[in-house]
């Protein structure tokens, strides 16, 4: 996103997002053939949200193609305290079918990002996707390790069942989903329940990892110590130590003792001999305010030679 102007909370360079694996899918067989609720006759349907419970209820009857009816009621939970945790109750219910059923969970990492209107922040069109790089699969759990292109930002996705009515049949894992089987055999009124278990894990880039300990090291003692005795055993690695406490000792106390120091003079001064030799160089009164930021206060390392600024 390219946005129009500065303001608390929008991404300095982009903003971009893309979806991620979709572990929500539950698809239904009646013995080869596969049944798209979306293309039967809808009977009844219902739809409620609990704001209290936090859950989103669903119910669907319909008449499939080939004339057999079919109930599914499906409730869903989004925990808000773990935003990465997703919980599903899914029952199929044969009102008037009698026969063998599958049922395939899946885990598909291809999804693209659907139509939003104007909103260009889903990328839709410009192929932008996150990329599979490892699936497994086994008896008991499924999972789908997805990364993006340029932030180099991971997310996993695992998923597990709990079962009633049905037994598991096999599992398979293709280049951008994985996915369980359970099969049964159905008389009129009999019912499968399925209760799936969806994680989503992800990572920070890798470049803001490092930076981020680089900072917490820089801001903790141990590597300030650890600074100190670089510089005074091996000024190769760190440079030549530059001890900014006594530029201000120095300033300071040439301050008290030169009244020609107190000019506002933009260009260099010539200052006190003993500031000479500790510091190396003049500034005005207006530099001489400027480094607030210097470290290193009331510390005096035993024989350490003084280099100029």
């Amino acid at each position: 996103i390219h946005y129009h102007e500065r303001h608390h909370g929008f991404a300095r360079t982009t903003d971009t997002r893309v979806p991620v694996a979709d572990a929500t899918s539950i698809r239904i067989l009646l013995g080869d053939t596969a049944i798209d609720p979306a293309q039967g006759e809808c009977l009844a349907f219902e739809r409620t949200l609990d704001f209290r419970q936090g859950r989103l209820f669903r119910s669907l009857r319909w008449r499939t193609s080939q004339g057999h009816v079919l109930e599914v009621v499906a409730e869903r939970v989004v925990a808000l305290a773990h935003p990465g945790l997703v919980c599903i109750r899914w029952t199929l219910r044969a009102i008037d079918y009698a026969g063998p059923v599958s049922l395939e969970s899946s885990i598909f990492g291809d999804g693209a990002a659907a139509v939003r209107g104007d909103d260009p922040r889903f990328g839709t069109g410009a192929g932008l996707a996150m990329r599979v790089t490892h699936s497994a699969v086994n008896s008991d759990d499924a999972w789908l390790v997805q990364r993006t292109s340029a932030s180099e930002i991971g997310v996993a996705c695992a998923q597990r069942h709990r079962v009633t009515g049905a037994s598991l049949a096999g599992s398979s894992q293709g280049a951008n989903g994985v996915q369980q089987v359970f099969v049964a055999t159905l008389a009129r009124g009999e019912e499968i329940t399925i209760e799936k278990y969806i994680a989503y894990a992800w990572t920070r880039p890798e470049d803001a990892l490092a930076n981020l300990e680089f900072a917490r090291r820089c801001a903790g003692p141990r590597f300030r110590r650890a600074r100190w005795r670089a510089g005074r055993n091996s000024r190769d690695i760190l440079g030549p130590y530059r001890p900014r406490h006594r530029y201000r000792r120095c300033t300071r106390r040439a301050r008290r003792t030169s009244p020609s120091f107190q000019s506002v003079s933009p260009v260099p001064i010539r200052q006190p001999r003993q500031l000479r030799r500790h510091c190396g160089q003049g500034f005005d009164r207006r530099r001489l305010r400027g480094p607030r930021i210097l470290g290193f206060r009331n510390l005096r390392p035993p024989g350490l030679r003084i280099h100029s600024a």
